[in-house]
This record gives structure tokens, sequence and C-alpha cells, in this order.
């Protein structure tokens, strides 16, 4: 009888020591589970979205540290163009320039200086990573002198533009205004549609 109350005991003992094991990892398993599950929420949280003054500033953060850096290594082309007064008139050769500068790993200028037979423009296009952030256009013609600034989103969206104007020759000064950008006409590819084309002729490829 006592030989069988102690097979009883060992089993009891085995029994709980046996029921405990089961439920530590359970619990130990629970807690990782809630660990793994408070990560991927945090990680899951969408990330706050760069307001456009944000994005203005950093872009001319950019802008600063080009400027400090300067142009360099860069690859210049040029291209002859014929122009006339009128298409009665005798066409005459005009050199166009594009160059490419590669700053760094990050920074890139692509630059385009366009001459017609009474007007010109000096374009320049900043990217960063190959993606457009900030165009600078300075062009003129029978005594009258724009430049625009072009400010981009990530996406090489237009948020914000930039105009002044001069007349009698001069380089334009003062503060710039706020030109209203339309919703269907944001892309700034698009926009520059005509100056690209121009650059990929006369570097020979595209940008």
């Amino acid at each position: 009888m006592k030989r069988k109350i102690s097979q009883v005991l060992v089993m009891a003992l085995l029994c709980s020591t046996a029921c405990n094991d089961k439920q530590e990892p359970t619990k130990s398993s629970l807690r990782k589970e809630k660990a793994t599950t408070a990560v991927l929420t945090e990680k899951s949280k969408p990330e706050k979205p760069q307001t456009k003054e944000e994005r203005i500033r950093e872009i001319k953060a950019w802008y600063t540290k080009i400027q400090q850096i300067k142009l360099k290594n860069c690859s210049t082309k040029k291209r002859t163009k014929y122009d006339s007064f009128s298409r009665e008139s005798e066409a005459i050769p005009l050199e166009q320039e594009a160059s490419i500068c590669k700053l760094n790993n990050d920074f890139e200028v692509i630059s385009g200086n366009f001459y017609g037979y009474e007007s010109g423009s000096i374009v320049r296009i900043y990217r960063k990573n190959g993606t457009i952030f900030f165009v600078l256009i300075q062009a003129g013609g029978e005594g009258y002198t724009q430049e625009t600034r072009l400010y981009c989103d990530a996406d090489e969206r237009i948020i914000l533009h930039l105009q002044r104007e001069a007349d009698n020759g001069d380089a334009p000064s003062g503060e710039h205004q706020e030109v209203r950008i339309e919703p269907g006409k944001r892309s700034v590819r698009r926009f520059l549609r005509e100056e690209i084309k121009e650059i990929q002729w006369v570097l020979g490829s595209k940008i």
C-alpha cells in the first residue's frame, strides 16, 4: 500500500513539473509575441509627411552646399544651331552649350547655355541622387530679362514657382513673385520639356 502511495506521489510530482515546464515557454512566447507586435506596430506607423516649408529649407541647404563645393568634374559639349530674324532672312550660326557636372556621389548640376537671334537663356538643373530638386533659369531678349526659380518635391513636382523681371537689359533684382502652379502642370520635366530637349540634343544623351 505504501509502495502504491509513493508511486502516486511520484507521478503527481512528475506531472506537476511537466505542466510547469509547459507553461513557462508559453508565457515566454507570449512576451516575445507582444514585443514583436509592438515593434511591427511601431514600424508600420506612417512617417510624417514633409511639409512644403521643410522641403524648401532642405533645398536651400543643398543649394548652399553646392555653392560651397563649386562646379567640378564637368563634361561639356557644344553644337551649332542656325537661327534668323525671319524665314526670309539669312540664318546665322549660333553656338549652343550644355554640360553635366558631377560634384560628388549625391549632387550634379546640368547646365544649358542657349542663344537665339535676339534672345538667350541659361538653364541650371540641380539633382540629388538623380532627382531634380531645384531649377534656375535666366533668360532675356530685346532689353527684357527674367529669372525663374523652381523648387521641387521628392517626386520632381513643382511646389514653389518664383519669378522676377527687369527691363532695359538690367539684371532682375528685388523680391521674387510667386507664380500660381496649375494642378495638372506640376511636373518639372513637363515644365522644362523644351529646355531638356535642347540639352539632350547638345549632349547627345538623355538626362
